[in-house]
């Protein structure tokens, strides 16, 4: 049992540094199109400085998250989720905790609510639609509520 408890515990943890690499490299990509999103270069002739109308309204424009960015930041969130559970994974392993009927109520609904949320992203993301409706967005909620 204890040689299974290892094995187990040492897959989490090259998972998680694959997922913690992975993120890390993601990050590093957004802050990188961030940081080229933010600056100007100078004008060619080095007067640099003020921008012209058309450079003023792109500002804007690159400021805003692209779809390319969206997808990244639902990667890491969804990373970020699945730390999370490796970690409360990792803990309930080390250590012999006893919930509370209470606790262990809550600790249940929030798994609950947690599943059907990624269970909703996992279809959505499945489906032909790239965007959440509000009718969808107020059935996930309406369920949601049920679960909690």
């Amino acid at each position: 049992m204890e040689g299974i408890a290892e094995w187990n515990r040492r897959e989490a943890e090259e998972q998680d540094k694959a997922d913690r690499a992975a993120a890390q490299n993601a990050d590093e990509q957004r802050a990188e199109l961030d940081c080229d999103a933010g600056t100007w270069a100078a004008e060619p002739d080095g007067a640099g400085g003020a921008m012209d109308a058309e450079q003023a309204a792109a500002v804007p424009a690159a400021t805003q998250p692209t779809e390319v960015d969206a997808a990244l930041q639902v990667f890491n969130e969804l990373a970020q989720v699945r730390l999370g559970t490796l970690r409360a994974l990792g803990l309930l392993q080390r250590h012999q905790v006893h919930f509370t009927v209470d606790r262990s109520c809550a600790v249940s609904e929030l798994c609950d609510a947690s599943k059907a949320a990624i269970d909703f992203i996992r279809d959505l993301t499945a489906s032909q639609y790239t965007a959440l409706d509000d009718e969808a967005l107020r059935a996930f909620l309406d369920e949601s509520e049920k679960l909690g």
